[in-house]
């Protein structure tokens, strides 16, 4: 083989390469629009849309959306408030459990950033934590805005 075959095969090679390299880049942006899943309807949805072939697609678009902040800032970015106040992890006190939807939780998992603790449920566990109390922080203060606005609104009578 001369060397000119060779750098012809090499580059063949590394064209390949980087046509995979854009479709899965593709394939990762496609796959980011679907979150934040808004209903549990679509948290149902995704985890029977992975499979073993396409997990990691969804792990990369995951990452994707976690690596610029991580789990606990990043976390109402894949599911929303509405689907967070509904799930914890195992599915106790009246909630349904992450669980109890393998191929999402495992997925979940594998997206999140490594942490010091080296332990990515006890950070999953974390964020979602941090999360409800945010969002029981809203909660109380619209009620709070809203009670101070009905007492304005009476007192200007």
């Amino acid at each position: 083989m001369s060397t000119d075959q060779k750098i012809d095969a090499l580059i063949a090679n590394q064209t390949v390469l980087i046509r995979q390299l854009i479709s899965e880049k593709s394939n990762s942006e496609e796959l980011s629009n679907i979150f934040p899943l808004e209903k549990e309807e679509d948290l149902l949805r995704l985890e029977e849309a992975i499979s073993p072939e396409t997990q990691i697609k969804y792990v990369t678009a995951m990452k994707k959306i976690l690596a610029p902040v991580g789990i606990k800032k990043g976390l109402p970015r894949i599911l929303s408030e509405a689907i967070l106040e509904k799930y914890n992890i195992h599915g106790v006190k009246q909630k349904k459990g992450l669980k109890s939807l393998p191929k999402f939780y495992r997925a979940l998992l594998d997206s999140i950033p490594d942490s010091a603790s080296g332990d990515v449920e006890e950070e999953l566990r974390l964020a979602l934590m941090v999360q409800k109390k945010t969002f029981h922080k809203k909660q109380y203060l619209k009620r709070k805005a809203d009670l101070q606005e009905n007492n304005n609104t009476d007192n200007n009578m």
